[in-house]
């Protein structure tokens, strides 16, 4: 399972990856929505957690964004 983690806190990814690749799950981690739609449109990800981005409506226009693609 591949899971892309965007989250602009910089501790939170990092630990959520850790903890996840133990379990042997393959983690991307970017902190800007526009690198996330970047890796998503090159990558084929079955789970993407999305944390808190600078204001709550780039968080809304990100996923108005990923709503749009073919994934």
């Amino acid at each position: 399972m591949r899971i892309l983690i965007v989250d602009n806190e910089p501790g939170i990814p990092g630990f959520l990856k850790k903890l996840l690749q133990q379990e042997r799950y393959l983690v991307d981690t970017v902190r800007l929505a526009k690198i996330a739609l970047k890796k998503i449109h090159s990558n084929r990800y079955d789970l993407i957690i999305l944390g808190d981005l600078p204001s709550h409506k780039k968080t809304w226009s990100f996923v108005k964004s990923t709503e749009q693609m073919e994934l």
